[in-house]
């Protein structure tokens, strides 16, 4: 399984938020949706109310729910565009080597 950088893991937040109902999700949905352990979710929900890109709404039974801001939305946006622009950008080496590079290193050792 691949890890996932920063950027991935508060991308994926933002958008399971901007999915959700009125685009608001308890603690532990999101760190359902978003697998993540507690810990480390509580201090990016931290990060990210901090920044203004979600909010904290009380709900009953002295609970709490994140919802994502108007400056979130935004910030989700701009990520999409950026994951799609890298996307969209062919990454394959336009003169492939002759020899594969391990091959090269053990002629070399």
């Amino acid at each position: 399984m691949k890890r996932r950088n920063f950027l991935e893991i508060v991308g994926g937040i933002l958008e399971e938020l901007s999915k959700a109902e009125n685009h608001m999700l308890r603690p532990t949905q999101i760190m359902h949706k978003c697998n993540l352990d507690w810990r480390r979710m509580n201090v990016l929900l931290e990060i990210l109310r901090v920044k203004g890109w979600l909010k904290v709404v009380p709900t009953d039974y002295n609970r709490v729910s994140y919802q994502l801001t108007q400056e979130g939305f935004e910030i989700l946006k701009r990520y999409r565009e950026v994951i799609q622009s890298f996307q969209e950008i062919d990454f394959a080496p336009k003169n492939k080597p002759k020899a594969h590079p391990e091959k090269y290193l053990r002629r070399l050792w």
